[in-house]
């Protein structure tokens, strides 16, 4: 299945989000929402959990059951936010194959049987989709050996990876989300902690977290 966090508040597109929920925010003619799940659409993807809370009757009344989109949608509603992993723990039925886990925010166009490809080879408990960012660095870096200086580094850029917001999980593994609220953060340090499998797939194609004011604009030029 593919499983789209979608329960957040969006506070920092305040006032964007003082009545819609920030999944449900337009980008060109389509809901952010629905961009993630033509992306999935076109890798063959059919069943859908979307995990909703704020504003959450606008997101169901939008996307009912799916049938229009041509697809399945099976929703999880959160009385209480229960984190970007906790509401994994609501499911009716676990699945038999592995999830992927959308934040109902990010775009891409990952190539996603690519992905599960990726997923299954490694034999991963947990695999998270990564994206180089890359901070320019204005200033001279000065690398120490203790106290004496072992090199010089004139303006280096500093290369991070990034968590991408994009996830696949074994299903085996949800029976450690013992509490109702968890983030994802939390949810794969416990699985690092417990020795599990965790490996990272790092995203070569276009992304994007409209998270931000600045990334809500950048994202029109995104899809066009």
């Amino acid at each position: 299945i593919f499983f789209i966090m979608a329960g957040g508040f969006g506070k920092r597109l305040l006032p964007f989000t003082k009545k819609i929920p920030k999944p449900m925010l337009k980008i060109g003619n389509k809901p952010i929402l629905e961009h993630i799940i033509n992306g999935a659409k076109k890798n063959g993807f059919e069943n859908f959990v979307i995990s909703v809370h704020y504003l959450s009757k606008k997101i169901i009344k939008y996307f009912q059951n799916g049938r229009k989109f041509k697809i399945n949608i099976k929703y999880i509603i959160e009385k209480n936010p229960y984190g970007t992993a906790g509401s994994l723990r609501l499911l009716k039925k676990r699945p038999l194959t592995p999830i992927i886990v959308c934040n109902g925010d990010v775009l891409s166009n990952l190539n996603y049987d690519d992905l599960l490809d990726f997923h299954n080879k490694k034999k991963s408990d947990l695999t998270i989709v990564v994206r180089n960012l890359i901070h320019k660095n204005p200033y001279g870096v000065v690398n120490l050996n203790k106290n004496r200086v072992a090199s010089l580094d004139e303006k280096k850029d500093i290369v991070m990876n990034i968590n991408a917001g994009i996830y696949i999980i074994n299903p085996k593994v949800l029976k450690l989300l013992k509490l109702k609220k968890m983030d994802m953060p939390d949810f794969i340090n416990l699985l690092i902690k417990r020795r599990k499998k965790i490996f990272s797939f790092s995203l070569k194609d276009n992304w994007i977290d409209v998270g931000t004011k600045e990334n809500l604009k950048l994202s029109k030029r995104f899809i066009n």
